[in-house]
């Protein structure tokens, strides 16, 4: 088999496996990326609020699922 054959069928085959590669990056990037919810974002700021305003030592699960009008167990 002629060295230009050669080389163009690794080529073929370097191609193939790269794309297959970026495809299962893509797949897995999407799969386990975290998106946040609106109302995640909004449970968010309402943590935020409620350290700012009671301070680290004060500001309990509770009082920020009481803030966030969700259930405490969200707040895990």
């Amino acid at each position: 088999m002629p060295t230009m054959l050669r080389l163009l069928l690794l080529a073929l085959v370097l191609l193939v496996v790269v794309a297959a590669l970026a495809r299962s990056y893509r797949y897995i990037r999407h799969v386990y990326t975290p998106h946040l919810a609106p109302s995640a974002t909004g449970f968010y700021e309402t943590a935020t609020h409620t350290f700012q305003t009671l301070g680290y030592a004060r500001t309990t699960t509770q009082a920020i699922a009481d803030q966030a009008d969700v259930a405490e167990v969200t707040t895990f």
